[in-house]
């Protein structure tokens, strides 16, 4: 039976760059090309048009005001109107789509889906959380957002789809265990594909250093990222790789947890206390274009991840697919995709925090490997049979299918 149109409701989608909005791309992006009919709902932002198609995908932008979001979800705070005024809006773009059978919803838009759905039970509803099960508990927790508006419309869902199949044990905490199913994160293997990339020219273009060792860390500026431990254990690194630059790249926090320049500022700050005489160690990329992502991999001697928390990081796959050594905590779905064979993992304490001491000997110890190509070339085929566009399709498939039957 093929299935009826499919909606992906999200409150991020590229051309924005994270771990949510890569995801929900190719989700939908293979599920355009396996002719389904796809659509992509999502608050618009500045600059970006109401209504796109972007590789086959149906991009709807609906109006959204983020301050009156977090006044009405986190403070309870004018909720009726604005949850009428989100229904309504996304409410006429699947009238116009004309009605699906399949409301896919990622991250907290799954509030909206549960809203949806009660004014008609007969959608289908999968969540898919791009939270670690730390962070999920954080919300389910939550007094306001948690018990009036996360729980409820957890408790209308059909299906859970979660990447981080090694946490899935905690999760049948939260929700039904019945309802989850395992769905994973993937990436385009030809974009990501190291021998289309040489290093010296991939710096050239991208004007870094032509012999300096590159450490680049692909994460948000956020203490989240354990960008303080990794800043703390650069003094030690640069007594053994005098040269060595870090390279963040992402954009700074926004949304609940920091306001974006103080993120920004008190990392600027560690690095001005922790290393007064090499500040220009430390360089902020801001977003970078995901098509750009590849060169900035080819560029790099290391890729480091010291998050607290994560689920199944995207920049971990497109690291791995591009053959790059790799440091990185044992948090999240993290130990499922590396080992000590295939790269450097460092264990976190009671807090969620490495140790910077281990993080420094990590990196030094990396840095310091030079022929390890037969293994790296291990993450790259382990990407390419188990997280590809193909085998990311057959477990979409899998589970739309079971709704529909």
């Amino acid at each position: 039976m093929p299935f009826p149109s499919i909606i992906m409701l999200t409150h991020g989608f590229f051309p924005d760059i994270g771990g949510l909005e890569i995801a929900v791309l190719n989700f939908a992006r293979v599920l355009a090309d396996k002719g389904h009919d796809v659509h992509v709902v999502v608050p618009i932002k500045a600059r970006l048009v109401k209504e796109e198609v972007i590789d086959g995908i149906r991009v709807h932008r609906f109006p959204f005001d983020w301050e009156e979001a977090y006044s009405a979800l986190l403070q309870n705070l004018g909720i009726k109107e604005f949850r009428l005024k989100t229904t309504r809006n996304i409410q006429a773009i699947i009238d116009e789509i004309g009605q699906p059978m399949i409301i896919h919803a990622h991250g907290e838009a799954v509030v909206a889906g549960g809203w949806l759905k009660e004014q008609n039970p007969e959608l289908k509803l999968v969540y898919t959380p791009h939270a670690s099960l730390e962070g999920l508990k954080e919300l389910f927790q939550a007094k306001i957002f948690g018990e009036i508006h996360f729980q409820p419309a957890l408790e209308k869902i059909d299906i859970i789809a979660y990447h981080a199949v090694n946490l899935i044990s905690g999760l049948k905490k939260l929700v039904d265990p019945g309802k989850i199913r395992e769905i994973i994160n993937f990436i385009d293997p030809n974009l990501f594909d190291p021998s289309n990339y040489i290093t010296l020219s991939s710096r050239q273009e991208l004007n870094l250093p032509e012999t300096s060792p590159i450490i680049f860390s692909p994460s948000r500026v956020d203490e989240e990222k354990g960008l303080v431990e990794l800043v703390h254990a650069l003094p030690k690194i640069l007594k053994k790789h005098s040269a060595a630059v870090l390279y963040i790249a992402g954009d700074l926090t926004d949304g609940l947890i920091l306001h974006p320049s103080d993120a920004q500022r008190k990392i600027l700050r560690k690095v001005r206390k922790v290393l007064p005489e090499h500040t220009d160690r430390v360089r902020f990329t801001g977003a970078i274009p995901y098509h750009t992502m590849p060169k900035w991999y080819a560029a790099s001697d290391l890729i480091v991840l010291i998050s607290r928390d994560e689920c199944m990081p995207m920049c971990l796959l497109e690291a791995m697919a591009m053959e790059k050594p790799i440091v990185a905590t044992t948090v999240g779905g993290i130990p499922t995709l590396l080992n000590q064979s295939t790269g450097l993992l460092i264990e976190v304490g009671s807090d969620g925090r490495a140790s910077p001491d281990a993080v420094a000997d990590a990196i030094i110890e990396e840095l310091s490997q030079n022929e390890k190509r037969v293994t790296l070339k291990k993450l790259r085929k382990r990407i390419l049979a188990n997280f590809s566009p193909e085998a990311g399709y057959q477990k979409l498939k899998a589970i739309y299918s079971e709704l529909i039957d």
